[in-house]
């Protein structure tokens, strides 16, 4: 019998990959008419959207490299 500390993590910031499926998420959230649900998909957006910057300025080697003189590492 699998225990629910054993089922792995969900989060639904995880699953919004592109403009399409905030959209969708986002219009599921209105039809609810429920504010607390709204704010909470407001919420999970944001953070999808902030993760997919993160991974692509992470991807970029530019953003690594602007900003700093030749030869230096960037501060972290």
């Amino acid at each position: 019998m699998t225990r629910i500390a054993d089922l792995p993590e969900f989060d639904m910031a995880e699953q919004l990959r592109d403009a399409e499926d905030i959209a969708v998420y986002l219009q599921l959230a209105l039809d609810d008419e429920d504010p607390s649900e709204l704010a909470h998909a407001l919420g999970v957006i944001a953070r999808a959207r902030d993760d997919r910057n993160r991974a692509k300025k992470r991807d970029d080697p530019r953003s690594t490299l602007q900003g700093t003189p030749s030869g230096q590492q960037p501060p972290l």
